[in-house]
């Protein structure tokens, strides 16, 4: 899936396409965690609504209304396709897209075009309370010219641009080629609806819903199941979160009485902080087992959640001195803690986890530990997008990356296992360079023989190098 933006918040230009692992870099306020954000509303409950099969079908009840005007589908017709549709399907195989009778290729062709509108209002809302205002307000400041947001499928061939101009948002799509999102269905659907005609269970138009339902997943195959999204606040947000949220349970008693005033907060910080309140500590995620490693190698020590399971969940640290609340414990204790309960209780496989900078708070060896841990993830089925400003962080990045390429004795020689390396074009990586007109965003090439180019970080080092060499008793002298 790729991503176009041009004059959003400090981003003048950026082009990202997502891999299994997205790593953003560069300097602080260029627009990494804005750009995270505009990822995370296009693939958080947008995505959800877009691949719900009941929102899909409500949306073909209206196509085959419009398309009706030209092609009439009574419910005689519908009966009639249905039957053919089975008597083919029973076969063992689908149909081409171009046997289909015409009236069903035109509800078909006029539905998903409005799957995409949908989609683009719901990820419009989305971008707005993610942000925390109004979409003219994300605009780039200077010049004040309109803002664009592309999103384009790259599996099935489609886009939705969202432009913003003073007077709001305008959502313009390109709709996939029907005959490709076709294909592009799970043989195991065609059992089922063989099934469902066989059985009786489709009946009328019903089928042709169905049908569209599916063609929507298909068209929308490379979205995550869910997209979930740790701030760079986390850290301090897990040790004020319950004071914060029983401060406004306690003035709620007075709305309609008195005028109550509530923290603004971005829709990025409320996500998290409801699915830390509403966390089940008896739910298991798909990543338990790399969480207790997690915490094994890094935290000396588990992160829990304690307390009834219908009570307000108390986060509590346990190691060998006793258990502690995070309020107690060190920064990187409370920063890395999210990540442990998320990968335990919550995330499951396909799932897309945005990280802001990941290593904060760690020690340059807890860094290196931390980026194997997330390399395993990505391939044990886990989508992450990340921020970092570390140079340790990313050289381990780069080991795991070069590591794919060399063979498993000379990695396994160097520490690394299978499962901590990882293969050049599963990772994107992109530079933020700010410039007099806002942020322009630049591709990195990730080299098999290198990784991803230090450029940020190498520019630092050699400055410091060369004011180091100017402070030397040496240069004084020959001075």
């Amino acid at each position: 899936m790729r991503f176009e933006i041009s004059n959003v918040g400090p981003l003048r230009r950026a082009a990202v396409e997502l891999r299994p692992l997205t790593v953003l870099i560069g300097p602080n306020n260029t627009g990494k965690s804005f750009l995270a954000t505009i990822i995370y509303s296009s693939l958080s409950s947008s995505s959800h609504v877009a691949r719900s099969p009941y929102v899909a079908r409500a949306i073909s009840y209206n196509a085959q209304a419009a398309a009706s005007a030209t092609a009439p589908f009574p419910d005689s017709d519908s009966v009639e396709v249905q039957g053919w549709l089975a008597e083919v399907l029973d076969t063992g195989k689908p149909p081409a897209y171009g046997d289909l009778p015409r009236p069903l290729r035109t509800v078909l062709a006029t539905g998903l075009p409005q799957v995409l509108q949908a989609l683009g209002q719901a990820v419009a809302a989305e971008f707005a309370r993610a942000a925390g205002a109004e979409l003219p307000e994300l605009r780039l400041q200077k010049p004040r010219t309109n803002a664009s947001v592309r999103i384009t499928g790259q599996q099935v061939a489609w886009s939705l641009r969202l432009t913003v101009s003073g007077s709001g948002p305008e959502i313009t799509v390109e709709p996939p080629d029907p005959s490709a999102a076709w294909q592009a269905v799970d043989h195991e659907f065609w059992r089922r609806l063989r099934l469902g005609l066989r059985e009786g269970v489709l009946i009328g138009s019903t089928f042709i819903t169905t049908i569209l339902a599916e063609l929507t997943r298909s068209c929308l195959g490379e979205y995550p199941l869910r997209a979930k999204y740790l701030p760079a606040a986390r850290s301090g947000l897990m040790q004020s979160h319950k004071a914060l949220a029983g401060s406004i349970v306690r003035r709620s008693s007075w709305a309609g009485i008195e005028d109550m005033q509530v923290p603004a907060l971005t829709g990025v910080l409320t996500d998290f902080l409801s699915e830390m309140i509403e966390m089940d500590a008896s739910s298991r995620g798909s990543f338990a087992g790399i969480a207790d490693a997690l915490e094994a190698d890094l935290l000396a020590g588990s992160v829990r959640l304690t307390g009834d399971a219908r009570a307000y969940p108390e986060v509590v640290y346990h190691s060998e001195q006793g258990d502690f609340p995070l309020g107690r414990t060190s920064s990187m204790i409370s920063e890395l803690a999210p990540v442990v309960l998320y990968l335990r209780h919550v995330l499951q496989r396909n799932d897309l986890l945005i990280i802001e900078e990941p290593e904060a708070h760690l020690h340059p060896a807890g860094q290196a530990k931390l980026a194997m841990h997330l390399v395993r993830l990505v391939n044990a089925g886990l989508r992450l997008v990340l921020t970092t400003h570390s140079e340790f962080f990313l050289q381990q990045l780069n080991n795991a990356i070069v590591a794919s390429g060399v063979g498993p004795a000379r990695s396994e020689s160097a520490g690394l296992s299978p499962a901590d390396t990882i293969e050049p074009d599963k990772v994107a990586a992109y530079l933020f360079k700010p410039t007099a007109r806002g942020t322009e965003v630049e591709s990195l090439t990730v080299d098999p023989a290198e990784g991803i180019p230090e450029t940020s970080f190498g520019e630092v080092a050699e400055y410091l190098y060369d004011q180091s060499v100017q402070l030397e008793p040496s240069s004084l002298i020959n001075a």
